[in-house]
């Protein structure tokens, strides 16, 4: 029980800061330079108890990416974007810009199958809101071209974010949720952590 509590409390102390970085890209690798950008609305959550911790606003992010071979690729991103926080505790209403930088590898298994599957692990150490953070996150794409790709991000070991992305051509569709900030009564009467957008494969 000590054990069970104590992965609890970690995880309501890393969802006290929290927001869903969109991801365009694709669990599949292709050799050499890629890149995706794209605009997204966004909840996230930004401070501890007797701060305001929900906002909701814009944010623009842009990923390189390069393919050593089918199986690696290499990872650099940056978002940037500003919120409007909601009186919530104590505090006033204030705006807040939004930073999110990361960096990391990406290895895919493609599968040679009639649903063309390719399961991929991601993995991103960055610095976003004022907190260093190391996020693994699991991906499985169908088609080749892929289609749409499913993907889930973890704390440690524990499920954290979930999310899906569309591929039509060149346009990138994103949707994602937070899923701990929902098991918490204190974020009760505040947005979902979730993130939106819309995407543009530029190379």
């Amino acid at each position: 029980m000590k054990t069970i509590r104590l992965i609890i409390l970690v995880l309501i102390f890393f969802a006290l800061s929290s927001c869903v970085s969109p991801f365009y890209g694709t669990a599949r690798i292709e050799e050499g330079l890629k890149i995706d950008a794209g605009i997204a609305g966004t909840s996230y959550i930004d401070g501890y108890l007797g701060r305001n911790p929900s906002y909701t606003g814009i944010r623009g992010d842009v990923e390189v990416g390069y393919g050593i071979c089918k199986y690696f690729q290499a990872n650099a991103r940056i978002g940037l974007g500003w919120g409007h926080g909601g009186k919530r505790y104590f505090g006033n209403s204030r705006n807040d810009f939004i930073h999110d930088i990361a960096l990391g590898p990406q290895f895919a298994l493609p599968l040679s199958s009639s649903w063309n599957l390719t399961p991929a692990l991601r993995v991103e150490a960055g610095y976003a809101n004022d907190e260093f953070y190391a996020t693994p996150a699991l991906l499985l794409g169908f088609g080749n071209p892929e289609t749409f790709t499913i993907g889930a991000r973890f704390l440690t070991y524990i499920l954290d974010q979930i999310f899906v992305t569309f591929h039509v051509k060149r346009v990138n569709i994103f949707a994602g949720v937070d899923i701990w900030t929902q098991l918490s009564p204190d974020f009760s009467d505040n947005p979902p952590v979730a993130t939106l957008g819309a995407g543009c494969k530029l190379k």
